[in-house]
């Protein structure tokens, strides 16, 4: 008789429970339509270098500062006083005529880095 009971509740549950659940339908599975999302971070501008690397840049406080944005981190990065550069003692993003260059204690990470709109 418990069994029955077990078997009985499980039988009633179980629609109750798919009930609840939120089941994409058939036609959003099979979907063969997509938009792409633009990656770039909002009010940045975009900087292509040698090797296909990529960055973004966000100036702030009326430029004195800026975030470099890369694909997995970003860094806050302050004005020195040669204008050209920027710098958090760590990473260095020097303004060159032939484009950006950013290095570190290890070396330099991208170089003749140009905008691209």
């Amino acid at each position: 008789m418990n069994k029955i009971y077990h078997l009985l509740l499980l039988i009633f549950l179980c629609p109750l429970v798919a009930c609840s659940l939120k089941i994409d339908s058939m036609s959003d599975i099979l979907a063969t339509d997509y938009s792409e999302v633009d990656a770039t971070p909002e009010d940045s501008v975009s900087y292509y270098c040698d090797e296909n690397k990529k960055f973004f840049i966000k100036y702030i406080d009326d430029n004195t500062a800026l975030w470099i944005i890369y694909p997995n981190k970003q860094l806050k990065l302050i004005q020195l006083d040669n204008k050209n550069l920027y710098s958090n003692e760590v990473t260095t993003l020097v303004k060159e005529s032939a484009g950006i260059l950013v290095k570190n204690d290890s070396g330099t990470i991208y170089k003749n880095c140009v905008e691209k709109n």
